[in-house]
């Protein structure tokens, strides 16, 4: 959700991939902390198989970002996987 639209399809050039998915949340505004920046204003949204989120100020390039939950959930609790 970016202003009044929510993404229902969302296609996401990622580097040298794209992505593809429906979402599985609506799109909601958060307040996080984002380490040396202090806290920033953000939309979130949960697609099938990423989070996106949209934070108007980053730098144009960069204010949508994907989290790849899959690989961030194998590096953390790697153990379980086993």
């Amino acid at each position: 959700m970016v202003g009044s639209v929510t993404l229902e399809f969302c296609s996401i050039s990622w580097r040298t991939s794209w992505t593809r998915a429906y979402y599985i949340s609506k799109a909601v505004t958060a307040t996080v902390t984002k380490g040396l920046l202090g806290p920033r204003i953000v939309v979130i949204q949960a697609f099938q198989n990423a989070i996106v989120t949209y934070d108007a100020k980053n730098p144009q390039p960069w204010r949508v970002e994907r989290a790849n939950v899959g690989r961030d959930y194998a590096a953390t609790f790697s153990e379980a996987l086993r």
